[in-house]
Parts: structure tokens; sequence; C-alpha cells
């Protein structure tokens, strides 16, 4: 049988970049590479990291406060990959 290849879940933040980190795990028996990383408070850069991930993670989320009311909305309709919030899953 054939290893399951890793899914890559990324974090975008506003947050600092110097808070970024990775890390390996399995989740019921799926390998998973996560990922954070922080655009620094800037809008357009968080869009970026969006835009470089897009096609290439599996999920996308949005981490921290700060987040522009409908950013996510709006970029849902625009992109291939899934993308959250998280408040979907309160």
């Amino acid at each position: 049988m054939s290893e399951a290849p890793t899914r890559h879940i990324v974090s975008v933040s506003l947050g600092p970049a110097t808070e970024d980190y990775a890390f390996d795990c399995t989740f019921r028996g799926q390998p998973f590479r996560v990922e954070r990383v922080g655009a620094g408070g800037d809008l357009a850069k968080a869009r970026e990291w969006i835009d470089a991930w897009d096609g290439r993670a599996a999920a996308i989320g949005l981490g921290g406060p700060g987040w522009p009311d409908g950013f996510a909305t709006g970029l849902r309709a625009d992109l291939p990959t899934p993308l959250t919030t998280g408040i979907e899953l309160c």
C-alpha cells in the first residue's frame, strides 16, 4: 500500500513574520504540513501570500484579528483552494 501524500495547510496571519512556524503531523492517518506565514499588518502582503499558496495548499486559513469585514468572503469566489477564517467552525 502506498503512503498518502502530505497535504499542506497554510495559515496567513496579519501578525509579524517573526512568529512564523511550520510542523508536520498526522491526523486520522493522513500526513499534514501546517505552516503559518505572517504579513506584518500589510493586507497587500497577505493577499500575496494567499495568491502564492492558492492551488498549492490543501486549505488556507486567515489567522488572528484585524481582517477587514468581508475580506475572506470576497476571496472565496476567486480561489479554487478552500479558504476560511475558522468562524464557520464555531
